[in-house]
């Protein structure tokens, strides 16, 4: 036999797993069925020999049970080798990250977010990559039980924030998951881990569907870095980012900051009508009673001295209710004689136009038109913003 085998040439890896099966069933044959920990450790058998060789010669196999058909196994008979899942991670980061995501030895259990998603970590890493979690676990006055719910942070955000605790990688893939990573870093005083969700939202591309929320957002967690680069893309895409459908669901902070904004690249009349058309959006979504009502915590940010009169007539007739008729009245009259009649006291007192990179205002008669929005803002970044 050791002849054949020495004249047989190497095969597939497929090929080697079948002769294994093979020999199994051989020394199964002489000496009854193996126990789990002999397949798994075949030092056991007195065929050791046998299997060394079977793996160096595959064909073998069709030599010693021709035509018969046996099932293949995924047991490794590597000679000396171990089936510990540490010997498969090359260090410990990986090793870390294994636990993590098998939920191996974990002893603390939490429910995270509004559903109480479950995810389970190990208190000593944990302690190791945050003080918030040190003094849970192991201060004067730490947590016992078992399981600890965290209803403020989100499961995507907490997920990333443990994949940096065990293996030092920030793995967030779109705006809104860099915002629920940068909350937990925050909750848990893990600095390093906001400065990476800050330069992600520095360094990725900008596209006008995402800009809205990205503002609000940046507002909420007082980012002003990203505030400033959001109010910029603003200034450079405006007529293009008030056509997108997430500008309908913008909040009145964001708007207001939006509407401070010395110059942009749209007039003021047209702007006027894509802010009347967010007002009309937030009454048919019950968010205000009437026009006036959800227009009055911005309207006194438009410019309505840089009106024409026939530019405010129009405006007035396309949204009615939008203010008092003694107010419309003093601003008709100040557009047609500016020295003798003052605005409103609530008006902003600016009466220039925004527009300063057009040097004409576009046709008032022209609709906004909404776009879909894209699914993610994280592409290259163009070189040119």
């Amino acid at each position: 036999m050791k002849s054949q085998l020495q004249v047989c040439h190497l095969m597939d890896k497929k090929q080697v797993k079948l002769i294994i099966s093979n020999a199994i069933a051989s020394l199964e044959s002489e000496s009854g069925p193996a126990s789990k920990r002999q397949r798994i450790d075949h030092s056991n058998y007195e065929g050791v020999e046998l299997f060394k060789q079977l793996k160096n010669f595959p064909k073998t196999a069709e030599r010693f049970y021709p035509g018969r058909k046996v099932p293949e196994t995924d047991l490794n008979f590597n000679e000396g080798c171990s089936t510990d899942w540490r010997d498969k991670m090359e260090d410990l980061r990986r090793r870390n990250l294994y636990i993590l995501r098998n939920s191996i030895l974990s002893d603390v259990m939490f429910y995270v977010g509004p559903e109480k998603t479950v995810i389970r970590a190990h208190r000593l890493l944990l302690a190791v990559g945050s003080p918030v979690f040190q003094a849970m676990f192991y201060g004067s006055l730490p947590e016992n039980g078992s399981a600890i719910t965290i209803p403020d942070v989100m499961p995507d955000g907490f997920q990333v924030l443990l994949k940096y605790l065990y293996g030092d990688i920030f793995t967030a893939e779109n705006e809104s998951q860099v915002f629920h990573t940068w909350i937990a870093a925050d909750k848990y005083c893990i600095p390093k881990l906001k400065e990476e969700c800050v330069s992600c939202l520095m360094t990725c591309r900008l596209i006008p569907s995402v800009i809205w929320p990205l503002l609000e957002n940046s507002m909420l967690c007082e980012l002003k870095e990203v505030v400033d680069r959001c109010k910029k893309f603003l200034k450079k895409d405006t007529d293009i980012c008030l056509q997108e459908e997430s500008f309908l669901n913008a909040s009145v902070a964001a708007l207001s900051l939006f509407l401070q904004l010395d110059s942009m690249n749209i007039g003021e009349a047209t702007l006027i009508k894509y802010l009347i058309f967010w007002g009309h959006f937030q009454v048919s979504n019950l968010k205000a009673a009437n026009l006036s009502e959800a227009m009055r915590p911005i309207i006194k940010y438009i410019r309505f001295g840089a009106l024409k009169p026939d530019q405010f007539c129009q405006i007035l007739s396309d949204a009615k209710g939008l203010m008092h008729d003694s107010d419309a009245l003093a601003i008709v009259m100040h557009l047609v004689n500016p020295l003798n009649q003052s605005l409103p006291k609530w008006c902003c007192i600016v009466s220039w136009d925004r527009n300063l990179m057009q040097p004409a205002v576009r046709d008032q008669d022209e609709q906004p038109k909404r776009k879909r929005i894209p699914d993610s803002f994280f592409h290259e970044r163009d070189e040119n913003e």
